[in-house]
């Protein structure tokens, strides 16, 4: 059988786990974090794609579950403000099981002046 593979069409979903809103400054970074278990200990090959919501899409990021858990850090910046729906859709690819997706929405706001000491 072979193994699946994502097509050209968007990574999104209305059966995604929903996360808190992370909200950030114009210019910063967002720090996506991926925190996965492998519970059932069903092998550690994984794949993930993710959708940054403002047309930014990395896919096909392979890698390796060692031990019982998952975990990195996912650094992106975004140009303009506003709100963006974020996607992740993590697969194992060692065994047959369902695909997982979770979501949050980044919110840009612009920076708020420092106020100038009066003298």
């Amino acid at each position: 059988m072979s193994k699946p593979s994502p097509t050209p069409t968007s990574i999104k979903g209305d059966c995604c786990i929903e996360f808190e809103d992370s909200i950030i400054q114009d210019g910063q970074d967002v720090d996506l974090g991926i925190d996965v278990e492998n519970l059932f200990n069903v092998g550690s090959e994984i794949n993930y794609h993710i959708n940054f919501g403002d047309g930014n899409v990395s896919r096909n990021n392979k890698d390796k579950i060692l031990g019982d858990r998952y975990v990195r850090q996912i650094k992106h910046r975004y140009h303009q403000l506003g709100n963006y729906k974020t996607y992740l859709l993590f697969e194992n690819l060692s065994q047959e099981i369902s695909a997982r997706c979770a979501t949050n929405t980044v919110i840009v706001v612009s920076r708020t002046p420092t106020p100038t000491p009066s003298v």
